[in-house]
């Protein structure tokens, strides 16, 4: 799958609410890319792109959000924390310094122990997406009581967590990758010796002096 500067949408990943749009329909949230960059695509079950809401993040942000997701399945009930992604404000289609709210992400756990992720946007509708199992899959004891749904839920979002970090770890690695074989980038050979331990009769480029060269100038 081609990554460097294309849109995709993991298909397999998807979380799914009753939409407040259409009775029709359900609402879905679903990880995508955006240049190698994971984001929260929510489809709100209305038709246009004003039926979308976007959450972007990028690699750092990402795990980042994980193991916050991680904290709060662990964590008290009824705890939320969440997340601005912001943007600048155009005028004039000049970019100014004025900083707006493109979209937020609420990642939280409710009374019932019930973990949930949430992705708003003014004038967009308000969806919360429980993790939690469908009706189609039941977990029961040795008794065939239903386990605790707060246990399950906690379960998941921990288990959905651990699995986008993983895919971030390899989404890093073939984005860059494919940026060296598509020829988006190039490499550069090391001076001095090759991987053989033998001379290249390279010798090192002389590197522009940085602002902090000088440790002191940082008092650490």
């Amino acid at each position: 799958m081609k990554l460097v500067k294309t849109f995709a949408d993991i298909a397999k990943f998807v979380l799914w609410s009753d939409s407040p749009v259409d009775d029709t329909k359900r609402a879905r949230m679903q990880i995508g890319l955006r240049d190698g960059n994971p984001r929260f695509n929510v489809y709100t079950g209305g038709k246009g792109k004003e039926s979308m809401i976007n959450f972007g993040m990028n690699i750092v942000d990402t795990v980042t959000i994980m193991n916050i997701l991680k904290d709060i399945a662990k964590g008290d009930k009824g705890n939320v924390i969440t997340a601005r992604a912001l943007g600048n404000v155009y005028k004039d289609g000049q970019q100014t310094k004025e900083v707006r709210d493109l979209s937020r992400l609420h990642i939280g756990k409710s009374k019932e122990g019930i973990v949930f992720l949430s992705v708003t946007s003014e004038e967009r509708p308000k969806i919360v997406f429980s993790i939690q199992p469908s009706q189609y899959m039941l977990f029961q004891d040795r008794d065939k009581q239903p386990i605790d749904p707060g246990y399950i839920s906690e379960k998941m979002a921990i288990g959905m967590a651990d699995l986008i970090l993983e895919s971030c770890a390899a989404l890093m690695l073939e984005y860059t990758r494919e940026e060296y074989t598509s020829g988006v980038k190039t490499t550069v050979d090391i001076a001095g010796n090759d991987s053989n331990g033998k001379p290249t009769g390279r010798t090192p480029q002389k590197t522009a002096q940085g602002k902090f060269d000088d440790l002191d100038e940082l008092n650490l």
